[in-house]
């Protein structure tokens, strides 16, 4: 016994998946465009010293100051 779609519950079907890809796609665009900006940004400048978020920089001015601090 072969199960047949009908032509309904194939739209339905292809409208759900359709709504999930672009819900996906949008998590990964936000979230990607979240991580360029955290990347880019700096609030303290040339002062990685005090900064908070030294430990987690991808910045080439954090990783020097933590090099700086292990050596």
């Amino acid at each position: 016994m072969t199960k047949h779609m009908d032509r309904r519950s194939f739209v339905t079907a292809a409208g759900r998946v359709g709504i999930l890809a672009a819900m996906a796609t949008l998590v990964g665009v936000f979230a990607f465009r979240n991580k360029i900006s955290l990347q880019r940004s700096c609030t303290f400048s040339q002062h990685c010293r005090g900064c908070a978020r030294l430990t987690t920089c991808t910045l080439p001015e954090g990783i020097k100051e933590r090099e700086h601090e292990k050596g």
